[in-house]
């Protein structure tokens, strides 16, 4: 199991007092220590999310993918059984239409979703589609549209169809689509707006242009903050310097860490780094000004919300990987059993098609099971009228 306790490293970079009984930290201090601790914890998070969705997408394809194959395949050869049955059974009118919206909606939804099913059951799928699916009456107008020309023309985009409408509209209004005197009389009234909210537009601008400055400024701060700490770094772990081939192996590696951190700007990266050289402790880091601490709090919280934005990447992943909604935020041990979950469902219903098309070979059996479904149909059928609600009814198969 995936080791997911968070890294003393980070988590033991916490400024402390000089005397912890006489010597509060002060309010920035605190939302030091708070924001490390926090970023600690997102950067525990994206290596347990890292490790997961390796470890799962190897499991998708050598248990979910053969599982789910297996499924598809049986529900093509159990409509394949039922499309025999439609043909060899003798049955009432209202039990032929059930199973002919049965083997219709299967087929097309195994159409949909299943591309990787054996060409030969693809074949016999669209022609289920074909034979069973609802027959459509032919249109009158011979160019595509209805006679007052409200529907698209032969080889007509959605895009043309709705421009020829408004057209048609705008002349039988006694309209030209856009005239002359339209775009001045609009051009002048823009110009008048604008005239009008001049002196309102001149001082939002010059409030941009103080909070442009001030966003400027602290930037410049944060970037010589961040550099001053590289380069402190740089000045002890530069292996160039070094003529012992195992210490300059050591710094090498020390040197990519601060390099990587410095690109990232993560400035708990750089202080460990520090820390771990001896050149701080966190009693030293109690000595830092107010100013120094309210830059590197902007730079953790700057930080933190890369660390988000980098978990939601990886949780918009998973859910493409499950077929949820790209908005799932859900934990990786959350998504770790929807896996478990899914792949429990997936041999469920392997065993349930088994089962069905054993049972179905009897003519009562599937009788009795296409009551059943028109039950369904007709209950479904009755939510549509009902609520204006209506979702894909699953087959069975």
């Amino acid at each position: 199991m995936h080791n997911s306790s968070t890294d003393s490293t980070f988590y033991n970079l916490q400024i402390l007092p000089d005397n912890p009984s006489k010597t509060p930290l002060s309010a920035p201090q605190k939302t030091f220590n708070r924001l490390s601790r926090q970023s600690a914890r997102l950067q525990q998070e994206i290596q347990d999310w890292d490790y997961t969705l390796t470890k799962i997408q190897q499991r998708a394809l050598q248990e979910l993918l053969p599982v789910q194959e297996q499924l598809q395949t049986l529900q093509a050869q159990g409509l394949l059984q039922l499309a025999d049955s439609y043909q060899s059974v003798p049955l009432g009118k209202v039990a032929r239409e059930t199973l002919a919206t049965v083997l219709w909606e299967g087929a097309m939804a195994l159409l949909h979703e299943g591309p990787s099913l054996d060409p030969g059951l693809q074949a016999a799928l669209e022609q289920i589609c074909a034979e069973y699916g609802p027959k459509t009456v032919p249109s009158e107008d011979p160019g595509g549209g209805d006679a007052d020309g409200y529907a698209p023309r032969e080889g007509e985009s959605f895009t043309d169809f709705m421009t020829r409408l408004a057209h048609d509209f705008l002349a039988s209004q006694g309209e030209a689509p856009q005239t002359e005197q339209a775009k001045r009389v609009a051009e002048e009234t823009v110009s008048g707006d604008h005239g009008s909210a001049a002196a309102g537009q001149g001082a939002a601008t010059a409030r941009q242009g103080a909070r442009e400055a001030l966003q400027a400024a602290e930037a410049q701060r944060i970037r010589q903050s961040l550099q001053s700490l590289y380069r402190q770094l740089v000045r002890v772990i530069h292996p160039d310097r070094e003529s012992d081939a195992t210490v300059r192996a050591h710094k090498t590696v020390l040197m990519q860490r601060a390099n990587q951190a410095y690109a990232q700007k993560d400035l708990l990266q750089l202080l460990a780094l520090q820390q771990e050289l001896g050149q701080m402790d966190g009693s030293t880091m109690g000595s830092w000004g107010e100013d120094t601490l309210r830059t590197y709090n902007q730079v953790l919280k700057t930080h933190i919300t890369g660390l988000k934005a980098t978990i939601g990447e990886k949780q918009a992943r998973a859910a493409a990987c499950m077929g949820m909604t790209p908005f799932w935020a859900g934990s990786h041990r959350a998504f770790v059993r929807d896996f478990e979950a899914t792949l429990r469902d997936m041999h469920r219903a392997v065993k349930k098609v088994q089962h069905e098309m054993k049972t179905l070979q009897s003519p009562p059996a599937l009788k009795a099971w296409l009551t059943e479904r028109r039950r369904e149909i007709r209950w479904l059928e009755q939510m549509e009228q009902d609520t204006a609600w209506g979702n894909e009814w699953p087959p069975a198969f």
